[in-house]
């Protein structure tokens, strides 16, 4: 069932909570899940950042995924609380090792130069996705930012099979 909004209506973050949170009160879980989902990503676009953080929450509280998590990171990360963002891209990998789970935490630690614990992330997302080239370079980033040139060249040039 498609929502209609007025043309009259006034747009802004409120109303659009209001009218998601109400919309998602008349249908089933699923449909508020994915509701709330798609309102903290508006209010992220909007700027709202804490908005999109307790939306966040509140959809944990609820249905604790990894998805979730994930996206809690981005949100820590742009407000600038980098240890809450990196626990919150660390569950996201551990709920679910994906390729991608595991390269947006080891990314995350890399961009904070914090990089020996991005090399053992990396070295684990190797260990699981062998033939990653992205997590090959996450590796020789982290090698290069220890100083370990050598190690880190061979990550970059390491042969593909």
């Amino acid at each position: 069932m498609p929502i209609t909004i007025s043309v009259n209506s006034t747009f802004n973050s409120t109303n659009c909570r209001k009218l998601f949170l109400t919309e998602a009160g008349t249908r089933d879980q699923s449909f508020g899940i994915q509701h709330g989902y798609d309102l903290a990503i508006a209010s992220d676009v909007l700027g709202n950042l804490e908005q999109a953080r307790q939306q966040l929450e509140e959809l944990i509280r609820v249905n604790d995924t990894a998805e979730l998590h994930s996206l809690l990171g981005v949100i820590e990360e742009k407000s600038k609380n980098y240890l809450a963002s990196a626990a919150q891209f660390e569950k996201a990998a551990h709920m679910d090792p994906s390729e991608n789970n595991i390269f947006e935490w080891g990314t995350e630690l890399l961009l904070h130069q914090t990089f020996e614990p991005a090399i053992e992330v990396f070295k684990a997302g190797l260990a699981r996705y062998p033939q990653s080239s992205q997590m090959q370079i996450g590796f020789g980033v982290a090698q290069y930012g220890l100083g370990n040139f050598d190690a880190g060249a061979q990550a970059f040039f390491k042969p593909r099979t």
